[in-house]
């Protein structure tokens, strides 16, 4: 939009100038030799000619331009941002030399450009030089009939006649080059809109969700562009407060079911999302995706004060804020630094290891007091400490809270209440870890054995301690304890065994 405001419109007022000044020296050499037109036309057909032999060339030349200035900045900005890990391993050299080719691609289009610029001045102005020695030829052989006021008016305007004609086809090449812009801007005007922020006549309370049961009927989901469906009708019911890990081969749909809860993606017509008894189809994207905590795989930080990055609508005080750290066991890392919570994150959050990031993105989600949690594999990529920190998080201050988690490690849900195996978009198994784990000919029993038998049995181990806990926590309550883990035996309403 930048580029239409500025460049497109003064590209349209430099042409229209161009044009107005190359008519008026025309108009003043046929008023003074009206036969001279005889020449003219013909040296304005090759002109035009000459420019739309060039146009193709020039429109290629300025794109390959566009196309290989990009790259320079985005490997500069990514090289700023892994600059420590790229003098850990001594890598200098070859991201220096990523760096000069890249800019040896931008300046060949640029000598390119440049050439063929050169290429239409030298013709246009051999036009004008032409121009101008036929004009001074014929007042030279009319010398009698024109007056010298007139000649001397001839000689100035038809000198100008060459750059002129130049100022028209540069500036009409680069207005129709420019024009692209508005061409794109037409494209993002017609892209289909994501629903509204906030839809008055379908807001939630403000309470909502309050409990955290999620109820998910017939679900289907495919990608723009793909005719393929990566959901096909989950149907499965998660009681409020439940912790449900959600695990299954890459392709399974794991990472898509969380799409559809934050309708990322919008389902096909018919699925229906239902949190505490609202579908979430009806409600504004930001009435929704404000209610629901994420802590995404690949911890997202601003640049910008650390504060912000925790709480980024201000929202909370700043004691709430250093309780949320202290949660997630950062609140000593955050006073070593000089300026606190004021203290500036580089792009990226370049200046804090990765595990710190996911951290900060978990004391993020534990401020939002949402009452449900969902982490797409939050520890895949994190330190021991940094997961186990993620872990007693979850279960010490999300324990009433709903908690869905897309699992990388399945020693992180053993001790969940429920597990959702998905197995090309269908809900394969759908119950306790350790009931899973019993079963002959599980899926998620499959899962476990294809890390090792060692594996399989510490996974186990730990579902059958989080089994016996859960066992004597409602035993304590004075309830009924159930099978598992402490969850029911099957999810109200699961399609298990799939579709």
């Amino acid at each position: 939009m930048r580029e239409i405001d500025n460049m497109v419109m003064g590209m349209v007022m430099r042409t229209s100038v161009a044009c107005l000044n190359t008519l008026t020296v025309i108009s003043v050499i046929v008023f003074g030799l009206p036969w001279v037109i005889l020449v003219m036309v013909p040296l304005i057909i090759f002109s035009m000619y000459t420019a739309s032999s060039w146009l193709p060339a020039a429109r290629e030349t300025k794109r390959l331009m566009s196309v290989n200035r990009s790259p320079i900045f985005a490997h500069f900005s990514e090289s700023i941002i892994g600059i420590s890990t790229i003098r850990a391993f001594s890598r200098q050299r070859d991201f220096f030399d990523q760096s000069c080719f890249k800019m040896d691609n931008f300046w060949i289009a640029a000598w390119n450009r440049f050439m063929t610029n050169g290429w239409i001045e030298i013709r246009l102005t051999g036009v004008g030089v032409l121009m101008t020695g036929l004009v001074t030829w014929f007042v030279i052989l009319d010398a009698e009939r024109i007056s010298p006021a007139i000649a001397a008016l001839l000689l100035t305007y038809v000198m100008d006649f060459g750059s002129a004609m130049s100022r028209v086809v540069s500036n009409a090449s680069t207005l129709e080059v420019e024009l692209n812009a508005v061409q794109r801007g037409v494209e993002y005007f017609d892209l289909p809109q994501e629903s509204p922020d906030v839809i008055e006549e379908n807001t939630p309370p403000q309470s909502w969700p309050e409990n955290g049961k999620i109820e998910v009927q017939n679900l289907y989901l495919k990608y723009k562009g793909s005719d393929t469906m990566v959901l096909k009708g989950l149907t499965f019911t998660i009681e409020a407060r439940t912790r449900v890990g959600i695990v299954g081969r890459t392709g399974a749909g794991k990472s898509s079911l969380t799409a559809a809860l934050f309708r990322l993606v919008e389902p096909e017509p018919g699925g229906v999302v239902r949190i505490d008894g609202l579908a979430t189809g009806g409600l504004g994207l930001r009435d929704l995706r404000r209610r629901l905590a994420l802590v995404p795989q690949d911890p997202l930080l601003f640049r910008g004060p650390l504060r912000a990055n925790v709480d980024p609508f201000a929202k909370f005080t700043d004691e709430e804020v250093w309780d949320a750290l202290r949660r997630v066991k950062l609140d000593s890392t955050i006073q070593s630094l000089p300026e606190g919570l004021a203290s500036d994150v580089r792009e990226g959050g370049g200046n804090f290891s990765v595990g710190e990031r996911q951290l900060l993105c978990m004391a993020r989600a534990v401020l939002s007091r949402s009452a449900i949690l969902i982490m797409d594999e939050a520890t895949a990529n994190v330190d021991p400490i940094s997961d186990q920190i993620i872990q007693d998080t979850v279960r010490e201050y999300f324990n009433d809270r709903t908690v869905l988690c897309i699992a990388h490690r399945l020693e992180t849900i053993a001790y969940y209440d429920k597990v959702l195996v998905l197995e090309a978009g269908t809900v394969a198994e759908y119950d306790a870890p350790l009931t899973l784990l019993d079963t002959p000919g599980s899926a998620f029993a499959a899962l476990a054995d294809s890390g090792g038998r060692g594996a399989a049995r510490r996974l186990r181990a730990l579902a059958a301690e989080a089994a016996a806990e859960a066992a004597g926590r409602q035993r304590a309550e004075g309830r009924q304890p159930t099978g598992g883990s402490g969850g029911s035996s099957s999810g109200g309403g699961s399609n298990s065994g799939g579709e």
